[in-house]
């Protein structure tokens, strides 16, 4: 249900402020922006988290989220 994921972005914000280092939080939060339409808000926690990311996973990185934008503009998340 999509309804859901405006309940996880407080306890997402609360991960970050406790660890802004790990990319997975801001992936994560970007995630459930997206499937909110929340365009903006998610990439600027894509960007964040591409910025923690260690150099070795960048390009894994780009990968997944490039993965992520097409579900959510094919699908309608």
């Amino acid at each position: 249900d999509l309804g859901h994921f405006d309940k996880a972005i407080p306890y997402f914000l609360k991960a970050i402020s406790l660890n802004p280092s790990k990319p997975d939080y801001h992936k994560n939060i970007a995630k459930a922006y997206f499937r909110m339409a929340k365009n903006q808000e998610a990439l600027e926690h894509l960007y964040e988290a591409y910025k923690v990311c260690e150099e070795f996973d960048k390009g894994y990185f780009v990968s997944e989220m490039s993965n992520v934008m097409m579900q959510v503009r094919i699908v309608g998340y």
